[in-house]
């Protein structure tokens, strides 16, 4: 009888330490894919303007990036499920290094444009795989907290990072557009660290093995979900019209690496902020509710941006801005993973990602076109300060929408 009890407690006590092992592996994938893919989104964009990027080629980027991104969620969220999250992440992780590498090493804008395609599919497996390898991690009790925790030590990790490289980047021997790449190539560098770490963690889906067959069409069978899909679309199609035009804003005060990191790091805070607050609050007022006030800090970002006419104005608009996306990033990838069975956590967020990526590609083309038809017409940065004043205006009228729906929403009965 004494045996047995101390065989419970080893037992008890290799589970305690494996979880904490799975958890620190956990923290150390979202470092460093965080800070990467910050390096990219912050450098890579700046990037794409000095090699020769107008209005209508950045549309196409973001656009293709965003249809790239969610084109193939929903098959490698449901591939995660049935297969396991590492082999999906592992193979996410390696296409998004070699995209980078390659754009770091572009010298036009057309070879840019196909590149960021191949960047696109790494990350639309990335995406749904480590969405549902947190879910896998935590309980529906424990869900926002954990992924806001994940969050917030990728976010401020990040951000001390790029501030680190970017102040001792601004002293190499290099002209600025080479310093561009030159951080880009050190986020290839933090995303191959993340394939390693993802090798050593454990496979989380459990389930995987299951004989049940899940269906691409499987979550739009789920009235509850269809319901959630429909009233943020709204919101997708009006957010991504300002998407094109955000390396446009940053451009016209030309910033140096350091300038690019301080806003990095205005962004990050807020985002932090946002994150500690969804995980501390969303499952008491509600998660859609939650969402509506990440819609709501939003919806001012772009007329802070209209009024930026020096690097330092851009700082407060970057905390606005990550204080909306980190409310948004922790409580939508929470409500989708509530919504979805345990079998199909990736299938749940990568159909639903798989929709407003269609939804924000033609978003940020439509945007595109029309923005640099106006650029024809008016002085770019007179028709810039409009453009951005009137995406605000339609920003507050999207959210009207998953508003209604927040105003039916019961947090206590569904915790």
């Amino acid at each position: 009888m004494t045996e047995k009890r101390y065989s419970n407690q080893d037992t008890d006590s290799n589970s305690k330490k494996e979880e904490k092992r799975q958890k620190t592996l956990a923290k150390g994938i979202s470092v460093t894919q965080s800070t990467a893919l910050q390096l990219y989104f912050n450098y890579g964009t700046l990037l794409a303007i000095r090699i020769g990027a107008e209005p209508i080629h950045m549309s196409f980027i973001t656009a293709i990036q965003n249809l790239g991104t969610a084109l193939l969620q929903g098959l490698f969220g449901q591939l995660s499920d049935r297969l396991g999250r590492k082999i999906v992440l592992i193979i996410g992780f390696l296409i998004t290094t070699i995209s980078i590498i390659g754009l770091a090493s572009l010298s036009n804008v057309i070879g840019f444009m196909i590149i960021i395609g191949f960047y696109s599919i790494g990350m639309s497996m990335i995406i749904p795989s480590w969405n549902a390898l947190m879910g896998d991690l935590s309980t529906k009790e424990t869900q926002t907290k954990l992924i806001g925790k994940l969050s917030m030590i990728g976010t401020i990790s990040s951000s001390v990072i790029m501030l680190i490289l970017g102040f001792t980047s601004d002293y190499l021997p290099l002209d600025q557009t080479n310093k561009f790449r030159v951080m880009m190539f050190l986020g290839a560098l933090l995303l191959s660290l993340a394939i390693i770490l993802v090798i050593k963690i454990k496979e989380t889906n459990v389930a995987k093995k299951s004989a049940r067959k899940s269906s691409l069409l499987l979550p739009f069978k789920n009235k509850k979900f269809r319901v959630f899909l429909i009233s943020t679309s709204f919101w997708w199609f009006a957010m991504s019209f300002m998407w094109p035009l955000g390396p446009f804003v940053i451009s016209r005060v030309v910033p140096n690496n350091f300038h690019v990191a301080i806003f990095a790091a205005a962004f990050a805070v807020g985002m932090f902020a946002g994150q500690f607050l969804a995980s501390k609050v969303a499952d008491k007022i509600g998660r859609r509710f939650t969402l509506v006030l990440s819609f709501l800090a939003l919806s001012f970002v772009p007329i802070s941006y209209s009024f930026v006419y020096d690097w330092y104005f851009i700082i407060p608009a970057n905390l606005l801005a990550g204080l909306g996306n980190g409310l948004l990033g922790v409580t939508l990838s929470s409500e989708l993973l509530f919504l979805a069975d345990i079998k199909d956590r990736g299938a749940f967020s990568g159909s639903y990602n798989l929709v407003s990526g269609i939804i924000t590609f033609s978003g940020s083309l439509t945007s595109g076109i029309i923005f640099q038809h106006l650029t024809n017409i008016y002085d770019l940065n007179y028709i810039l300060t409009i453009y951005l004043v009137i995406m605000t205006c339609v920003r507050f009228i999207a959210l009207i929408p998953t508003l209604l729906l927040a105003s039916k929403e019961k947090p206590k009965m569904e915790i």
